[in-house]
């Protein structure tokens, strides 16, 4: 089956290098295909402006949707992320696809990079990124949508410490892509 995987630079894979990605690793590992529509530095309304482009005129089945780290980094509400969710997911209903949303992994405090800091309230960012994670479970039940959380995924490391999952306190590094993919792998994607 082929996959379609729409989102931001978690999906993209910012900083590694060909193979070491998590959607190479389960290509390497699955019988399945995976299409990596990932952008650095998207928005959720940014996955909704090439939705067509990239999921539409895609012939894969599936579309895992990640998005709204960048959202929150930028000040954009809860509300906005789960409006844009909503619609991508109805999107991809409408044209014949199997909808799974993927649930971004809190950011690391602690191992974020100084301009990092600087640049947004990352304690503001995860706890936004925690109601957007709870608000994903309500509306999962009610439009019966599979989900990737790969936030609780990276909290079950902590104790093994976070810091090293990422390569700067909000990508996810080699090890970190290699823990996405095992969550896939464990659910038989």
């Amino acid at each position: 089956m082929r996959i379609i995987c729409l989102g931001d630079s978690l999906t993209a894979g910012l900083g590694l290098k060909q193979g070491t990605l998590w959607t190479d690793l389960l290509e390497q590992e699955s019988q399945n295909s995976y299409c990596n529509c990932g952008i650095p530095g998207d928005t959720t309304g940014g996955m909704l402006a090439r939705f067509d482009r990239d999921v539409v005129h895609n012939d894969g089945k599936l579309v895992i949707l990640m998005g709204g780290g960048n959202d929150f980094i930028m000040g954009a509400s809860v509300e906005t992320v789960q409006s844009n969710i909503m619609a991508l997911v109805h999107q991809t209903y409408f044209c014949r696809k199997v909808p799974v949303i993927g649930i971004p992994m809190e950011f690391d405090l602690e191992s974020l990079r100084s301009d990092w800091k600087d640049f947004a309230d990352f304690k503001k960012v995860n706890e936004k990124m925690c109601r957007y994670r709870e608000w994903i479970y309500r509306f999962s039940k009610t439009f019966h949508t599979d989900i990737l959380d790969f936030q609780k995924a990276f909290a079950g490391v902590r104790k093994y410490g976070y810091e090293s999952y990422f390569s700067d306190g909000v990508h996810p590094n080699e090890k970190g892509n290699r823990l996405m993919a095992d969550l896939i792998l464990g659910l038989g994607m």
